[in-house]
């Protein structure tokens, strides 16, 4: 299943995506749980795209068998990268908290831009998957990866 839209390119888009990616996964099934982390990736990532990408911002959702992917386009080439912030800092904790909540996370240029992508093991009301969260050997992924491309 995937749902798909575009967004504004102004801070008003944070918030849209929000919403609709809770909508979207609570249509899903998933788990409050599973609901909050993906919330609260795509709500950083688009923050990001807004900030710094520049162009239309588009947010896709994407659920597998096991996996949540999320992704956000924007018009930039430009990479995102992980920089240390310092502690009285307003920003720069937003990667971040990706790889924190993400089993993996990358980015992958497109015609006309990038996509900077996230994904969040697919966890459903009643039918939990024991075992399996950031860093699962149970999807062979041994730790939070970044930049790896599809």
């Amino acid at each position: 299943m995937n749902a798909d839209m575009a967004l504004d390119d102004r801070a008003s888009a944070v918030r849209q995506a929000r919403t609709v990616t809770a909508s979207v996964l609570a249509r899903w099934h998933c788990t409050q749980d599973c609901v909050d982390d993906a919330v609260l990736i795509v709500s950083e990532m688009v923050t990001n795209a807004v900030r710094h990408g520049g162009g239309r911002v588009r947010l896709r959702l994407r659920r597998g068998a096991h996996v949540l992917r999320l992704e956000v386009r924007d018009g930039s080439r430009r990479l995102p990268r992980l920089l240390p912030a310092a502690p009285d800092a307003e920003c720069g904790r937003g990667l971040r908290i990706v790889t924190e909540l993400a089993y993996r996370w990358g980015t992958t240029r497109v015609r006309g831009g990038k996509i900077v992508w996230a994904e969040v093991v697919y966890r459903r009301v009643g039918r939990g998957l024991r075992g399996l969260g950031p860093g699962s050997a149970g999807l062979g992924v041994t730790g939070p990866l970044s930049c790896v491309g599809r």
